[in-house]
């Protein structure tokens, strides 16, 4: 992350705190209940200008367009609303953070839409990606009490532009799914089975499709690296996954070495305190 950004992040700390998790905490893993209506009293012009210079530096940073207002080019989606403009900028600053100006690039992203909620068929989904628009769309709303979802989300959506542009196979993986258990075959219908106790697998939404598993473990990989790497001394499958992740980042970028891995193993639990507020 910039410096720059990394300052007005720190800066005004704890006033992204109170508008992102204004409420009651409900959990000791930090999970909030949103007070809707004190929210829209908390909010004022001074917070809309915050939102926006912090908006205004990730964009001249990475070279993206970041949308709040209006409609995305490939979805149908309301408008995030104002009291949600701050902390969500404040997320986002925090999670493209992590990944350098060039990755980005690579990866494609143009634009990126914060949304209140997305519409239509697609109505439900907690973020999008759209390669051929080199946009990703992130409905914040929905993810507002809950920290880890939020980040989870954002990684998710990235790697679904990374795994579309790093080779001319998009999102076809035959190497990938031969890592599975024998017999093992993606299926929507494996999302009503529930749980993640296949082994190879960190939700259920991962057995769904080839892309979506390996956006799982790559967002996984990023938010919580060591307890996956736990996680995999007990499972082969897993292990396979994680190894050939990095394999693949590493083609697409020397950046993600082992050094980029050492970091996220580093990384602080998440929380509110994982993008310094």
């Amino acid at each position: 992350m910039s410096d720059e950004v990394v300052s007005f992040v720190k800066r005004n700390a704890r006033r992204l705190f109170e508008l992102w998790f204004y409420g009651e905490i409900l959990s000791k893993d930090l999970q909030f209940q949103w007070q809707r209506d004190d929210a829209y009293d908390y909010y004022d012009e001074e917070e809309d200008e915050s939102y926006k210079e912090i908006l205004a530096k990730l964009s001249d940073t990475y070279g993206i367009e970041i949308l709040v207002e209006g409609l995305g080019e490939q979805v149908l989606h309301d408008p995030l609303e104002s009291h949600l403009r701050l902390g969500a900028a404040a997320v986002l600053s925090c999670e493209l953070g992590i990944y350098s100006p060039s990755i980005i690039r690579k990866s494609h992203l143009e634009k990126v839409t914060l949304c209140g909620g997305i519409r239509g068929e697609n109505a439900g989904c907690a973020g999008q990606a759209h390669p051929h628009a080199g946009e990703i769309v992130i409905e914040v709303a929905p993810l507002r009490g809950d920290w880890r979802k939020r980040r989870m989300c954002i990684h998710h959506e990235i790697f679904h532009l990374v795994d579309y542009f790093d080779d001319v196979l998009q999102y076809i993986d035959p190497w990938w799914e031969s890592l599975n258990e024998k017999g093992f075959a993606y299926s929507k219908q494996n999302l009503n089975r529930g749980g993640s106790n296949r082994p190879g697998f960190v939700s259920a939404y991962a057995m769904s499709a080839v892309q979506e598993d390996k956006a799982e473990v790559f967002c996984h990989m990023i938010i919580e690296y060591k307890k996956l790497e736990q996680l995999s001394q007990s499972d082969v499958f897993l292990r396979r996954k994680i190894d050939r992740m990095k394999n693949l980042l590493r083609t697409f970028s020397p950046e993600f070495d082992q050094g980029f891995w050492e970091e996220r193993l580093k990384a602080k639990p998440v929380s509110p305190h994982a993008c310094g507020l």
